[in-house]
């Protein structure tokens, strides 16, 4: 009995001795999260250009931002905006490893924790509402004269001279950018777009705003797709689907997220390149030109972001957006922006030597890549200073700083979810509500 009683007890004793080596790893672990999340966002700062490491060691401290409280639970909470400064995605993080990042001191943090705790939109006051039909002209198309589908008629009519078009798609959950996308281009003085509707709901209130629309005939949800969801690739591969339809119609055509904020008309922009068959925005964190030209050529390491890609159609064009489109419809695990880097860079062996390709003559020829099969299609990365992301933009202000006017905000690199790209793009003051 004793010898049975000293099993039980040892064995008590070695659960015990787990559970505390399981406590004892778990604090670790969070520790080390902690000085790594600080750190990365240390050496970030270290690497500015004319930042000492003194300086940076400087910025450790409180008053880097402001005084430090004395109290604990103050303490805790300048803590929690100090990690909330540092929080970025993995992406982010790995880029700063290898691109210099200029930080820009936002001020109180308050703006961050003001996001809402549903990802639902908010409500919005009747005055301060912007409705589709609201940036309307006089002479406006009448919607009712087209069917849903998308068809050649429907894009003829709403290209423009050049054969330019811009289309994006949209669900009822997202209506709140699509106005904010409608008013901006009209502002900017483009009326050449389409919307595709992937749900009745959004179709119903595109035409009822005399939005240029038509039907996906997706019937998806009218929810927050949920950025890497299975519904969330559904749409993508849609997006992909009708992208191509259209460039076989033989239109040069800006595929754009709903999620980016036109300032400017950006076929200003395409027609300066005109030897570009294919121009793409980039998840690139540092300019790598001055001037309004594409990136250099280092700037196409980095992910190219297909959230605002133009291509003219080409038989290589339009072969490597069908490639896009089986990729990602035979398989939903593909995240389609994945697959386009994949092969947009799968070259392979040349068709042609150097000296047989075509020449290209016009502004900044210099500075495209020949990418996709055979090195068949000249490529050119926008200028993220021009054609931002979120880190560019609403972190770096790169545009300001470079004494640039930017054609397009995209509401990328931020966390929060749909309502993180909300207030985004309120803080800039061009969301919807706000009065510019």
């Amino acid at each position: 009995r004793r010898q049975v009683g000293g099993r039980a007890r040892s064995g008590v004793a070695m659960r015990g001795e787990v559970w505390a080596i399981g406590l004892v790893v778990m604090v670790t672990l969070a520790l080390t999260s902690i000085v790594s999340v600080y750190d990365k966002g240390m050496h970030s700062l270290v690497r500015q250009p004319g930042v000492s490491a003194a300086s940076a060691n400087a910025a450790s401290t409180p008053r880097a931002y402001e005084a430090a409280p004395a109290a604990s639970a103050s303490s805790f909470t300048w803590l929690e905006d100090r990690l909330t400064r540092l929080r970025f995605d993995d992406r982010v993080a790995e880029a700063m490893q290898s691109e210099p990042v200029v930080l820009r001191d936002l001020g109180s943090v308050e703006r961050i924790k003001t996001i809402a705790p549903l990802d639902v939109p908010p409500p919005l006051r009747a005055a301060n509402r912007v409705g589709l039909a609201d940036t309307a002209t006089p002479g406006e198309v009448d919607m009712k004269q087209f069917g849903k589908d998308l068809s050649i008629e429907l894009v003829a009519k709403f290209a423009s001279p050049d054969k330019m078009i811009i289309v994006s798609f949209v669900n009822a959950h997202y209506m709140d950018f699509t106005r904010n996308w409608v008013r901006h281009l009209r502002e900017a003085g483009n009326r050449h777009f389409l919307v595709g509707a992937l749900d009745d709901k959004a179709y119903s209130e595109l035409r009822g705003g005399n939005v240029p629309s038509f039907d996906m005939a997706a019937s998806l949800t009218t929810r927050d797709f949920g950025w890497g969801s299975k519904v969330f690739k559904q749409a993508q591969q849609k997006k992909i689907a009708m992208f191509l339809a259209v460039l076989e119609m033989g239109y040069d055509v800006l595929l754009s997220d709903i999620d980016v904020m036109y300032l400017r008309d950006p076929f200003e922009y395409f027609r300066k390149v005109p030897d570009a068959k294919l121009l793409v925005s980039s998840d690139l964190l540092s300019n790598t030109v001055d001037d309004d030209g594409p990136e250099m050529s280092h700037g196409f390491s980095p992910t190219l972001n297909v959230g605002i890609i133009f291509m003219r159609p080409t038989p290589a064009t339009i072969a490597l957006t069908n490639d896009w489109n089986v990729m990602c419809s035979k398989n939903l695990d593909f995240w389609e922006q994945a697959a386009f880097n994949q092969l947009v860079r799968s070259v392979g062996a040349r068709s042609k030597s150097d000296s047989d390709k075509p020449q290209l003559t016009g502004q900044y020829a210099d500075r495209l890549q020949w990418m996709y099969k055979g090195a068949s299609i000249p490529t050119g990365v926008l200028p993220v200073s021009q054609f931002c992301s979120g880190h560019t933009a609403f972190v770096q202000n790169l545009p300001e700083r470079l004494g640039k006017r930017p054609y397009a905000l995209h509401a990328t690199f931020q966390f929060a979810g749909t309502n993180g790209k909300r207030h985004r793009m309120r803080e800039w003051q061009g969301g919807e509500g706000d009065s510019t």
